[in-house]
């Protein structure tokens, strides 16, 4: 038994390199492993803008990373509308010892919450709630960059024998596994930057059940859902 209904993490705001967005995904699925599993979710990840400086990219990973990392839900916050600042009132220093004069930053609420990760990431939950995401488990050996990488790898939840939905934060090619030998799929690319899908056609598993699979050539981070056509 557990006093817990569910586990609400923080994780780092930014870091160098992708450090930041490695811990997310890493402690979601630290989270995820723990005796009883119960929901997990990141309650505070990447601020958009917090001190005036991270960009939309980070907040928009740490949901994608998440979600696919098993997460039942997140959090997404934009610096200026948790800080309560106003064009004419900013916030002023943290309370946190040292602070300076400006705080967390100065972006003001009503500009704060018109900020593109704001849209990216309603964009990603409508597109996600299309899916049977409920019923998706995360499956950390479904695909590995093809270039042999490990430190933020690619992320996937589905059904086994169902949709798979798979979350990469670099632009590069990816090798998807444990698929049925000479079964046909099909692909659908989801644009997270600029909220749309695009058909990706089909393609046929090999007899060691892989595929190697190319990034797309918009150069950010991309999602993929993977499904198996039907049988004609």
């Amino acid at each position: 038994a557990t006093l817990l209904d569910f586990d609400f993490l923080q994780t780092p705001h930014d870091a160098p390199g992708t450090a930041a967005e490695a811990a997310a995904a890493q402690t979601v699925i630290r989270s995820r492993a723990a005796d009883p599993t119960i929901p997990v979710i990141n309650g505070e990840a990447s601020y958009e803008m917090l001190l005036d400086r991270i960009p939309s990219a980070k907040p928009r990973a740490m949901f994608w990373l998440c979600m696919t990392s098993g997460a039942a839900g997140h959090t997404y916050g934009a610096n200026g509308i948790w800080q309560c600042n106003r064009k004419d009132q900013p916030h002023g220093p943290s309370p946190t010892a040292n602070s300076p004069p400006t705080g967390y930053g100065t972006i003001a609420w009503d500009e704060a919450m018109n900020l593109a990760g704001s849209q990216q990431i309603g964009a990603a939950k409508a597109w996600l709630e299309k899916q049977p995401w409920w019923e998706f488990h995360p499956h950390y050996t479904w695909a590995v960059w093809a270039d042999g990488q490990t430190e933020v790898a690619p992320c996937a939840i589905g059904q086994t024998n169902g949709r798979r939905v798979l979350y990469m934060l670099e632009a590069k090619a990816i090798v998807l596994r444990q698929l049925e030998p000479g079964r046909t799929y099909r692909l659908v690319h989801f644009n997270p930057v600029a909220g749309c899908e695009t058909d990706g056609g089909t393609f046929v598993a090999d007899m060691a059940g892989q595929y190697q699979l190319p990034a797309p050539n918009h150069g950010h981070d991309w999602v993929v859902l993977v499904t198996p056509a039907l049988t004609p």
